[in-house]
């Protein structure tokens, strides 16, 4: 079985797409079939909702334009790691990894976590989180289950081989041509409580949302930015976006079987 690996940093971000021989038949072939996402409150699809933390988002007004309503994303509707699923072609969101029972890992598992970074002490104020060695843990989880469900374990020893490249999201948030069109770059969407970062439970959002960059007191995270930023993720405008590849490009490197 052919086994390629590309894997890239987005922000605080790791998307690791692996891209073997597709296994599910009667579906839409994406230009990957399987996607990692490890990340922190712009890229939680709902991880933090199983965990002992207030740091949780699973509540309206949040999701409100997502189509099974507050899922845990600090967004009122898709986030970044949605956008750039969908450009890669999946037709389907990707499982949150949650306490590990996540049965459609094949095509890969988010393990983001709001609060998290890449040290252990971000965010340990905010109670249990998946931290980035916590995230990279579970993954070694999940890719023990592929290769059993696979029948190789060589199929997991060349799977945690990557390709990286590196998104610069300073570069793409800080720069104007992002937030064209956003006539509100600096209020958020939703009413927050003075000195606060979580939306107000069960308050009314505004109603242009599409206009918002941030949809609560701290996250640039309303659909529209996410998809302004993973549009650029994915297609870079500027050379300072991505080095040495931007994602559409990373999808087509090929590998030699001798690098995976």
């Amino acid at each position: 079985m052919e086994s390629r690996r590309k894997a890239l940093w987005v922000l605080s971000v790791v998307l690791l797409v692996s891209n073997w021989q597709h296994w599910t038949y009667g579906k839409a072939v994406p230009q990957v079939p399987c996607y990692f996402v490890f990340g922190d409150s712009l890229f939680d699809n709902g991880n933090n909702n199983y965990l002992s933390t207030p740091a949780k988002v699973n509540y309206l007004p949040y999701g409100i334009d997502f189509d099974t309503g507050a899922s845990g994303r600090c967004s009122n509707g898709l986030n970044i790691a949605d956008t750039i699923a969908e450009q890669l072609g999946f037709d389907s969101y990707i499982s949150d990894f949650g306490v590990g029972g996540c049965t459609n890992f094949l095509d890969g598992v988010n393990y983001g976590s709001n609060g998290a970074g890449i040290l252990d002490s971000t965010g340990s104020l905010a109670g249990e989180l998946f931290t980035m060695n916590i995230q990279l843990y579970n993954h070694n989880i999940t890719v023990s289950r592929i290769a059993k469900i696979l029948g190789s374990e060589e199929v997991a020893r060349k799977h945690t081989d990557a390709v990286f490249t590196y998104i610069n999201s300073y570069e793409i948030d800080s720069d104007d041509q992002t937030n064209t069109g956003f006539t509100q770059t600096r209020k958020s969407c939703c009413e927050v409580e003075p000195g606060s970062v979580p939306c107000k439970s069960l308050s009314f959002p505004c109603s242009n949302r599409s206009d918002y960059v941030y949809w609560d007191g701290a996250h640039f995270s309303t659909e529209a930015k996410a998809w302004a930023f993973g549009k650029r993720a994915y297609k870079r405008q500027s050379p300072k976006d991505a080095y040495p590849y931007d994602i559409s490009e990373l999808v087509k490197l090929k590998l030699d079987d001798s690098d995976a």
